[in-house]
């Protein structure tokens, strides 16, 4: 029997921000901020169709893009889009997945149905998840902003 961990969700290695941008007023904005002002101490990368550089960050057109491996993703994408980026994001070696983006099992029968969908691309994949629909997630003491809260706005906490 495999033993249930969530290291890779409160302490990864690496984050991946699918639906990253500059536009503060945006999920994937904010979640970004938080995570390079942060005291998260690996790399952060954004992945963005339309920009070359995000926050002052080197964007990505696509998680498989990326130099190297992505041990949690933050998707902050449309829903339609998330079981397509789980499993770009298994080739990239994610263990876990944060997932923001809404119009699951909140939406009625459709949802439901995607909403299985999703929980059975996760467990095919062996990706932890956080979501759909949810606020994200703070680890504390591994400087782990995953979370689009309006709380941190003012200042993304350093500790």
């Amino acid at each position: 029997m495999t033993q249930v961990t969530l290291e890779s969700l409160l302490n990864p290695s690496s984050v991946a921000i699918l639906g990253a941008t500059d536009d503060i007023r945006r999920v994937g904005a904010r979640v970004m901020r938080y995570m390079l002002e942060g005291s998260f101490k690996g790399p952060v990368y954004p992945i963005n169709i339309k920009r070359k550089v995000v926050q002052g960050a080197k964007a990505y057109s696509s998680i498989l893009d990326i130099p190297g491996s992505v041990e949690l993703v933050i998707l902050a994408i449309p829903a339609s889009q998330i079981t397509q980026a789980l499993h770009d994001s298994a080739k990239m070696g994610a263990k876990a997945a944060v997932v923001f983006s809404s119009g699951f099992a909140e939406m009625g029968e459709d949802g439901k149905v995607m909403q299985a969908e999703l929980h059975a691309t996760a467990v095919e994949l062996e990706i932890r998840l956080l979501g759909p629909n949810c606020l994200g997630c703070v680890s504390v003491q591994n400087g782990v902003m995953a979370t689009f809260s309006s709380n941190f706005m003012n200042a993304a906490p350093k500790w």
